[in-house]
């Protein structure tokens, strides 16, 4: 009996831990699927562990403009999130993770959240409040995607009574964790051959657009002119077809054995002549080079290869330049040429880049604004895009009118309003009262001009619609039919301004580009490096200040080597150890390795009571003042002697060893692989949208970051001396107390002295 125990119990065992193996998936799966009953009405949306193979993941925050939680309040809301897809990109699967917590308090058999994509309804989620944390994960089928921006829509119904409910009650919510919800892709290859109309999609800001480029030029210093001349165009082309995206730029060189072979990257730019490129590529894939000429080939596997080439150096730049403004859509073939004009390329037409100026009217619809119409309760926002010229300056008190065409439907009820902003702050309210509705022509607002910053601003129209309140018990309505709407016809005026600026301004030199842009005439400026690893974060800083300018930057120059003196408008990229010479010694913050450091607690008091109007300096400043001196005396300054670790520096000064107003910048770290890596975290929006002040010093992933203002700001501009004049009498009355009192004396004394010689006429006469 016992012999035939023992293979019946090793038998059993055997079958319980292959029932466990099966077991343990399933549990698992469920474990991350089911959630509170997560998407049990739509099976075929939920998936398993095992159907997941990303290839990339990116978070749901990345496409709000708050990244913190997501809060969606009362009985019925939604958040619309819209992802764009780049038209190259083939998606062969997408899945959306979810993190959610739901209020204890609702009934969960009437509240769901539901995915949508593209106003199609791909999944309902049970809240269920015995378990208000929950997790799914949906999957996005990818026939649904398209090319451009795709509605991704989360919406909640939410109750807790089944009747005489409080639609707006406070336990009526539902937060999505956005850092923690991710959408996980996988992407195939492109099934046709690439060309230029794909240039623009490639280097798409959304899923299957490439982050990273590497920009190749011929070792030697035959190729200096295209380093230094070619390179930032390239870089400023493909930044600004990333639109609002930073661009990660590397720079290799290569030789006559052939490219790197550690090349990263799915997108791969060579700029050269053809006799260079023939050392390098097979003889069927050199270009037939009769001109400026870019082309856009497969290499396979994924890859694309531009190149940028020319029959003399001076085509290539022009090749270059032509790239940097070329319309993708109206290039459909694999290789365009770029005629020169007789007398040489000129300047850069500013294509697109649009930037109000004082005394001119513009309509909504000429700064990029669309009519917009909301409907059905709740809260909306409309955004209508303001951008002003880096360097707009008007007198203290000027003002700028606002002549708005909106309109509202029948039936809204109390509570209903419009709320206006200008960046954040708030400027009107309008109550939309009237039960039959109004229609608005021109209506009128002012705000102070000061409220707009140079760069880009926006004008937030904050919508509030409510319905009425209906009587009887538990009566109400859905606001299903309610509507406001505002037109694109609207008009927005500017006072008189001219041209001119505080330096040095970080902020202003992150939202427009500004002084490296250009303006009142001066140049765009050169950037040094301290050694030939630098030209990659060099290329990456040159297309965020395109991006920032929203435009190329024309005449812009990449130099390697800090030559003695730095003149111009400079902007240097270099370590610590290559910032020790004696030129470098007036700055106000010494970056080698004894390092001058503002006292913060001194610093603190100072900004709190001062500011960086542009009046404060009066007259002087803008006709050609001193010299900056520093805004500390020397006994609030700390010497020591330490490095910056792996932290970066930002800081910029009037160039000693310019001419009148030209501006320094320096990028400073230890290494060139630290500035490189704290250059990709600078142009990153978390932390370019910080700076300000002429110094930021920086971390890790853009970590610890702060900001001062360490030096007296300095004007710049010398255009349209009566309004100059105005600005300074308005910014210091007692200028205009000292002219009154002077007036008043030379009156007095004329008058005197006609008096004296009408008393001696009359006193001769007698």
């Amino acid at each position: 009996m016992s012999n035939l125990f023992r293979p019946c119990a090793i038998f059993a065992v055997f079958l319980s831990v292959c029932l466990v193996c099966i077991a343990l998936p399933v549990r698992r799966a469920a474990a991350v699927t089911d959630g509170p009953e997560s998407a049990s009405s739509l099976p075929d949306a939920v998936l398993d562990d095992v159907t997941v193979r990303p290839k990339g993941t990116v978070p749901l925050s990345a496409f709000s403009a708050d990244p913190g939680p997501l809060r969606l309040r009362d009985e019925a809301g939604e958040q619309n999130f819209f992802i764009p897809l780049a038209r190259t990109a083939v998606l062969r699967d997408v899945i959306l993770t979810l993190r959610y917590t739901n209020s204890v308090s609702l009934l969960p058999d009437r509240s769901v959240l539901a995915v949508r994509l593209n106003e199609a309804t791909l999944a309902q989620i049970r809240l269920d409040p015995a378990q208000p944390a929950g997790e799914a994960r949906i999957r996005l089928p990818a026939e649904m995607w398209r090319g451009g921006f795709n509605k991704l829509t989360l919406a909640v119904i939410q109750h807790y009574a089944d009747s005489c409910e409080d639609s707006v009650a406070p336990e009526l919510w539902t937060e999505v964790d956005l850092s923690q919800s991710h959408l996980s892709y996988d992407l195939g290859p492109l099934a046709r051959p690439v060309a230029l109309s794909d240039l623009g999609a490639l280097f798409s800001p959304g899923l299957g657009g490439q982050r990273q480029v590497t920009v190749l030029t011929p070792a030697g210093p035959g190729a200096d002119g295209l380093r230094q001349r070619a390179l930032p165009y390239v870089a400023q082309a493909l930044a600004l077809r990333r639109q609002y995206a930073p661009l990660e730029v590397l720079h290799r060189d290569w030789t006559a054995a052939g490219l790197p072979a550690d090349v990263p990257g799915a997108v791969q730019v060579l700029v050269g002549l053809p006799q260079d490129l023939a050392a390098v590529l097979p003889p069927q894939a050199l270009p037939v080079v009769d001109g400026p000429q870019a082309t856009l080939t497969d290499t396979g596997g994924g890859h694309s290869r531009l190149i940028v080439t020319g029959r003399t150096e001076e085509e290539v730049i022009a090749a270059a330049r032509g790239l940097t403004l070329m319309n993708d859509a109206l290039t459909p073939d694999s290789q365009v040429t770029f005629p020169r004009r007789d007398g040489g390329g000129g300047s850069l037409p500013l294509d697109g880049r649009i930037s109000m100026e004082g005394g001119k009217s513009y309509r909504f619809q000429a700064l990029g604004f669309r009519t917009a119409t909301v409907r059905g309760k709740g809260a909306y926002q409309i955004s209508v895009p303001l951008p002003m010229a880096p360097d707009y300056y008007t007198y203290e008190n000027a003002k700028v009118v606002l002549k708005l065409d909106f309109s509202y439907g029948a039936g809204l009820g109390a509570g209903s309003i419009l709320n206006f902003r200008i960046n954040d702050r708030q400027i009107h309210g309008h109550a939309m009262d009237n039960k039959n509705g109004a229609s608005f022509q021109d209506y009128l607002i002012t705000f102070p001009v000061n409220l707009l910053k140079p760069g880009a601003n926006a004008l937030l129209i904050d919508i509030n619609s409510q319905p009425p309140v209906s009587g009887g018990e538990c009566v109400g309505s859905r606001g299903r039919h309610l509507m406001v709407q505002v037109s694109d016809s609207s008009v927005i005026t500017l006072p008189e301004a001219g041209k001119a600026a505080m330096l040095p301004d970080l902020a202003r030199f992150a939202a427009s580009g500004y002084p490296y842009v250009g303006g009142d005439g001066r140049g765009a400026g050169t950037v040094y490096l301290g050694s030939a690893d630098l030209i990659g974060p060099a290329l990456t800083l040159t297309g965020r200040m395109a991006q920032a300018a929203r435009g190329p930057v024309d005449g812009l120059q990449v130099v390697v080597g800090l030559p003695a003196p730095l003149s111009g408008q400079a902007l240097v990229l270099a370590t610590t150890a290559q910032l020790q010479r004696e030129d470098f010694g007036p700055w106000a913050v010494s970056l080698s390795k004894v390092k001058a450091w503002p006292y913060r607690a001194l610093q603190d008091l100072r900004t709190a009571t001062t500011g960086p109007e542009l009046s404060l300096g009066g007259l002087g400043g803008l006709l050609g003042g001193t010299a900056a001196k520093p805004a500390l005396p020397d006994e609030e300054w700390m010497q020591q002697k330490s490095s910056l670790g792996d932290k970066a520096a930002l800081t910029a000064f009037r160039n000693p060893a310019g001419q009148g107003d030209d501006l320094l910048t320096v990028v400073a770290a230890e290494t060139p692989a630290v500035l490189a890596a704290r250059v990709n975290d600078l142009i990153g929006p978390g932390l370019w949208g910080q700076l300000q002040g002429d110094l930021a010093v920086w971390g890790k992933g853009g970590q610890d970051l702060l900001t001062l203002q360490v030096s007296e700001h300095y004007q710049v501009g010398r255009d349209n001396p009566l309004l100059l004049l105005r600005l300074i009498l308005s910014a210091n009355p007692w200028y205009w107390m000292a002219g009154a009192a002077g007036v008043s004396g030379l009156f007095t004394l004329l008058l005197w002295q006609m008096i004296r010689r009408r008393r001696q006429n009359f006193m001769g006469k007698s």
